[in-house]
């Protein structure tokens, strides 16, 4: 029998993060008395933040990474101490930070990223640059695992992650580099070059939605005030974003679905700015910290 008139409608279901993300955390750094203070936003209003609990060091130059539950921090430096310890909180509950495990290698001004299973740690100093990649299960207390290496020994590295891939702008490796890299977060292995930011630079933030990372301020001859974007799923060159409102480094950044939130920063500021991701444009005050810091490290419960 023929049916007349009969068509059949195909659709695609459209991708759907894991964890939205409403609640970004930013978590010590540095003052003229050091900060164990964490403060937390939610992401999606405007205004200051509030207290979140205590980090166990007044450490700065670490790095978080986080699933849709836990953020998880590590590395850093107290005074000439450099740390290989971590420590984790549960995003969407206030309260003081839990030992998580310890880092293979001690080193500060690493980066960090994440899927919603697996964090990576990447690159730092101590006593030297390094290359080395870590991984954790962030669902597990654990200590660092091997993952390979960085494409370039370096630090002031600054990392962001879609669901599969991370990418790292390498920041300082003898010379201010502005060169990325990437790796399959799932896997382990060596890192593969990515492309190139658009201005040679160091110590910027960097925060992604699933699709769109983002490179926030840093440091070249000069404080940088400029805002990179990167397809994370395409390896190329970056692209001009924007500007952020006053030129900063050292800072932290996070992010939802929609919106990537940037705080603290030289000259040790409290000032937090947001953009809309999906969008190009200049930052837009969100509000402040509790306190102005620098050298911080940042994450959100915003889950790919």
């Amino acid at each position: 029998m023929m049916i007349v008139g009969y068509s059949r409608k195909f659709t695609s279901t459209p991708y759907v993060p894991t964890h939205e993300g409403t609640r970004g955390v930013f978590c010590a750094g540095w003052t003229s008395h050091g900060v164990v203070t964490m403060d937390y936003i939610t992401i999606a209003t405007l205004g200051n933040a509030a207290a979140f609990g205590s980090y166990y060091h007044n450490c700065i130059k670490h790095a978080a990474v986080n699933s849709s539950t836990r953020g998880v921090f590590g590395g850093g430096i107290v005074g000439s101490t450099v740390l290989n310890t971590m420590a984790y909180i549960t995003i969407l509950t206030t309260g003081n930070s839990t030992d998580f495990g310890d880092l293979i290698t001690a080193r500060y001004d690493l980066g960090g990223c994440s899927s919603d299973t697996r964090g990576l740690f990447i690159c730092g100093y101590n006593a030297g640059m390094k290359n080395i990649i870590e991984y954790i299960t962030i669902a597990t207390t654990s200590g660092g695992t091997d993952f390979g290496d960085a494409t370039s020994i370096a630090y002031n590295t600054t990392s962001l992650a879609s669901k599969t891939r991370g990418v790292s702008a390498l920041g300082y490796t003898g010379v201010r580099s502005n060169v990325m890299d990437y790796v399959t977060i799932a896997t382990t292995g060596n890192a593969t070059d990515f492309g190139d930011i658009t201005v040679t630079r160091s110590a910027m933030a960097g925060a992604s939605s699933n699709f769109r990372g983002l490179w926030f301020g840093g440091i070249n001859g000069g404080v940088q005030n400029v805002i990179d974007y990167i397809t994370v799923a395409t390896p190329s060159n970056a692209t001009d974003f924007g500007d952020i409102i006053a030129a900063k480094y050292s800072q932290a950044a996070f992010a939802s679905s929609t919106r990537a939130v940037v705080g603290g920063g030289t000259s040790v500021t409290n000032v937090i700015q947001y953009v809309t991701t999906a969008t190009t444009g200049n930052t837009t005050d969100f509000g402040d910290l509790t306190s102005a810091r620098y050298a911080l490290a940042a994450c959100s419960d915003f889950s790919k």
